[in-house]
C-alpha cells in the first residue's frame, strides 16, 4: 500500500502506533506523512503528529522526499523514419510535499513507477520526433556509452528532449522535478517495415 517502504519493522512500529484514542505518527526530516481528513489529503510534516481513531482522520503513509534514481530498462520507441530504438534510462527525480498528497489522492499508490511510465511515454514522442537515419549516421560509433558526460551531443540533446517532454507528461495535478535523465545505453535497430518483410 505505501510506496515508501521502511524496512526496519522496529522502526516502523516505532514511527506508527496506537496509544489510546490517538495514533501517533512520527515523520523523519526527508519524508513526509499523508493523512487523510474528511477525504481530503493532509501533509504531516517532519516531527509528531497525533491522529484521532476515527473515520474522520485516517493515515495513508509515508512518501520520501528524497531524490530518487530509477533506472527504466528497456524503453522502445519508433522514429518517423520508421526505425526501431531501444534504450535503458536513468532518471533522478523528487517529488514535491504537495504533490505527493495529491498524488496519493489520485491514488496512485507507487510515484516511482508513474514516473518510469512517463519516462517511457516521453521517450516515445521524443523519438518520434527523430529522423534516425541521419542521426544514425552522425553518431558512428558512439550509438552507446554509459556516461552521459561522454555522450555524442546529439544524444544529450536527445536526454534534454526526452527530460522535456516527460515533464510537460505530468498533468494529474501533481508535478516531479527531473533533475538528471541519462541515457545508459542507445541502440538503434532496423527499419520495421524491413522486418516486417522478412517475416
Amino acid at each position: 500500500m505505501f510506496s515508501y517502504i521502511i524496512t526496519d519493522e522496529k522502526t516502523l512500529s516505532e514511527k506508527e502506533f496506537v496509544l489510546g484514542p490517538f495514533r501517533i505518527v512520527t515523520v523523519d526530516k526527508s519524508e513526509i506523512g499523508i493523512k487523510f481528513c474528511n477525504r481530503q489529503p493532509q501533509v504531516l510534516y517532519p516531527g509528531r503528529h497525533y491522529l484521532s481513531i476515527s473515520k474522520v482522520e485516517v493515515f495513508m503513509g509515508f512518501e520520501s522526499l528524497s531524490r530518487r534514481q530509477s533506472c527504466v530498462h528497456e524503453v522502445t520507441g519508433v522514429s518517423n523514419d520508421n526505425r526501431k530504438v531501444n534504450a535503458d534510462i536513468l532518471v533522478e527525480w523528487q517529488i514535491k510535499a504537495e504533490d505527493a498528497a495529491a498524488a496519493r489522492f489520485a491514488n496512485v499508490t507507487d510515484v516511482e513507477g508513474a514516473v518510469c511510465n512517463k519516462v517511457r511515454r516521453a521517450f516515445n514522442l521524443a523519438i518520434w520526433e527523430l529522423n534516425v537515419h541521419d542521426m544514425e549516421l552522425q553518431l558512428g560509433g558512439h550509438m552507446t556509452n554509459n556516461n552521459n558526460g561522454d555522450l555524442h551531443p546529439l544524444l544529450k540533446n536527445l536526454s534534454s528532449s526526452i527530460s522535456k517532454e516527460c515533464q510537460d507528461l505530468f498533468e494529474e495535478g501533481w508535478n516531479i522535478t527531473i533533475w538528471d535523465l541519462q541515457l545508459q545505453k542507445f541502440a538503434i535497430q532496423s527499419d520495421i517495415n524491413s522486418v516486417q518483410g522478412a517475416d
